[in-house]
């Protein structure tokens, strides 16, 4: 979402409402994904377990636990701590 508002000089006119297109789109791509994350955990009836996150399970369930699943492991662990990123950033301070 920062990245849209830092950005919003270098979109064509009318400028604001390319931006809030944008932004719109953005969350509906990720109301959609929380949405289809939550239908496959509640499809294949998962739970928590200590120290596996539902996300991992889902992973692993799709991909099994070879080199996919520390290849999938991996991109998010680099999505994270890119330097750039507030999410990296919040973690640091």
């Amino acid at each position: 979402m920062e990245a849209v508002a830092e950005a919003v000089p270098m979109f064509r006119q009318p400028r604001v409402k390319r931006a809030q297109h944008t932004e719109l789109m953005l969350g509906l791509l990720l109301g959609a994904m929380l949405a289809g994350l939550s239908l496959l955990i509640r499809r294949h009836h998962m739970v928590p377990r200590g120290g596996v996150t539902l996300l991992a399970q889902l992973t692993a369930g799709a991909f099994g636990t070879g080199w996919a699943y520390y290849a999938s492991a991996s991109s998010s662990l680099s999505c994270w701590a890119s330097p750039r990123t507030p999410a990296s950033a919040a973690f640091r301070s």
